[in-house]
């Protein structure tokens, strides 16, 4: 959520990400756009619309500060354009087998895409029409007292820090799952206490049941930025947690359906990765994979919807991609497990994208998405004003346009459920990297539908006692309304006050539950 992030999160490298595909344009362009010392410069501009623009959508300068741009996210651009200069290697802070991985997956060119003087030229036009740095977030007023919730801790405390991984509700029995890092999953109970537990050898990061209602767990393999393929998909069996698949590249979700109509379920996986990452599916039979179809090789997918898009009585894939190509794919079946790929919304590469649903919002009969934004783990943390939430309307064509934005620093993860079930949705919004210093209560923020897509939006003064990497939404307590279970992960790729830092090290909350107060 869908992180996970140092997990999904330390990775966001935003801007400074391109995969072979797009380096294999860049470099055709660079054939194309080629001049010698001696030879008239091209204007910045047009060197960086036409060189940005073939690896993601084109960041417009004014979306970061000077400095963001000259020390932050450049440079770092530089290496995946071979003119970082001969002092600097790309390869300098890999281990060997992340090298191989980087040099079989093209990831940094082998030789240089443009020459000096236009790099230099293309940091000009970058520096000198920044926009300016944003201290502090201007959000619009959010409430301090929960509408209709109570916030209650949970007594669930295994490690000096909050490291939870995973949250996820058990439709089937009313508990909930979470996993911690190091591949503790534990079953918890309502008040918090452990019903079960099972460990594996990496970090959880998703949990799933298929349509034989059998739960399986995903790990991670390696939670830091890497390209190491050692994620894995297991059985979660009290006797039985045997391997399904594995040698997948940091994965962060996984669904299953039956996308090849044999009456099996497979396995759709997102591989987020580090520099290399794909977004695939398995053809599974009798429970074993047996081919694996990979739809993007792109770093970055986060989070994965299937639906019918078009009323076809086939199964569609939606993903939504981050780490530079950023946007969401749908994937149409057209039959015997074949997809063609369209590109229903994209993003630029500085926008940070965590997490979309698909909801029928304004109840006419087409999903919706809703969206969020804040990913700031990367090259250029700042206050960004275009993070937030946001919503985009299906005019019934299965063509999205944006409605209603939400501003929030850091947002990461929205969801959409009918909260105080008066007939349309609510949402919950969670952002871990929100504006610390001044509103760390606002890593929470609840958004009432008040209809015409205005919300009133409310937090609680526990919300800055973690940060919030997990979110799910369940009926926990049984009681007929759908409460809040937040899941904290302290360790932080950015400034955190020192303050708030002791804060989270002396209560150590890792689970806190928004009660429902509506059937009380």
């Amino acid at each position: 959520m869908y992180l996970t992030r140092i997990l999904i999160l330390f990775t966001l490298i935003g801007i400074v990400s391109c995969s072979k595909t797009s380096q294999n344009s860049a470099q055709n362009l660079s054939e194309t756009v080629t001049f010698s010392a001696d030879s008239t410069l091209v204007d910045g501009e047009v060197l960086a619309r036409g060189y940005c623009s073939s690896c993601h959508l084109f960041p417009e300068p004014s979306s970061l500060d000077s400095v963001s741009w000259k020390y932050g996210v450049l440079p770092k651009m530089a290496e995946f354009l071979g003119t970082q200069g001969e002092q600097n290697n790309p390869f300098a802070s890999f281990s060997p087998s992340e090298i191989d991985a980087l040099i079989r997956g093209r990831v940094f060119p082998d030789r240089a895409l443009m020459t000096a003087r236009q790099w230099k030229e293309i940091v000009k036009y970058y520096v000198n029409n920044a926009g300016p740095k944003i201290l502090h977030n201007t959000e619009p007023k959010v409430g301090t007292k929960l509408s209709g919730f109570s916030a209650e801790i949970l007594p669930f405390h295994r490690n000096k820090q909050s490291f939870v991984s995973m949250t996820k509700y058990d439709p089937h029995t009313g508990s909930f799952f979470i996993g911690e890092v190091g591949g503790g999953l534990f079953q918890l109970d309502q008040t918090g206490n452990v019903k079960d537990s099972l460990f594996f050898e990496s970090t959880p990061s998703d949990y799933v049941w298929n349509s034989k209602n059998q739960a399986q767990v995903l790990t991670m393999g390696i939670m830091k930025p890497s390209d190491l393929r050692v994620g894995k998909v297991h059985r979660a069996g009290k006797s039985d947690t045997a391997t399904i698949v594995k040698n997948l590249g940091r994965p962060v979700e996984i669904t299953y359906s039956d996308l090849s109509g044999d009456g099996e379920d497979d396995l759709i996986v997102c591989q987020y990765g580090y520099f290399t990452g794909k977004f695939s599916w398995f053809d599974m039979k009798n429970g074993k994979p047996m081919r694996e179809h990979v739809l993007i090789e792109l770093p970055g997918a986060r989070n994965v919807k299937v639906t019918d898009l078009n009323h076809d009585n086939r199964p569609d894939i939606l993903v939504l991609m981050a780490q530079g190509n950023e946007g969401i794919f749908y994937f149409e079946n057209k039959g015997r497990g074949k997809f063609e790929q369209k590109i229903l919304l994209r993003f630029p590469p500085v926008y940070g994208s965590s997490y979309f649903e698909l909801v029928d919002f304004n109840k006419d009969g087409f999903p919706d998405i809703l969206y969020a934004n804040g990913d700031n783990a990367d090259y250029s943390y700042t206050i960004k004003k275009y993070h937030g939430v946001r919503l985009f309307l299906n005019n019934g064509k299965n063509d999205f346009k944006e409605a209603w934005f939400y501003p929030m620093p850091g947002a990461f993860k929205a969801m959409a459920a009918d909260l105080d079930q008066d007939g349309d949705y609510d949402i919950a919004a969670t952002s871990f990297f929100p504006d610390f210093e001044v509103n760390p209560h606002r890593s929470f923020v609840l958004l009432e539908n008040k209809g015409d897509l205005k919300f009133e939006a409310s937090t609680c003064k526990e919300a800055n006692l973690g940060r919030w990497l997990t979110m799910d939404i369940g009926d926990i307590d049984k009681d007929g309304d759908s409460d809040i279970l937040l899941g904290s992960f302290t360790y932080s790729p950015t400034p955190v006050p020192e303050k708030l830092k002791a804060l989270w090290a002396k209560e150590r909350v890792n689970m806190l539950i928004l009660r429902n107060k509506l059937k009380k």
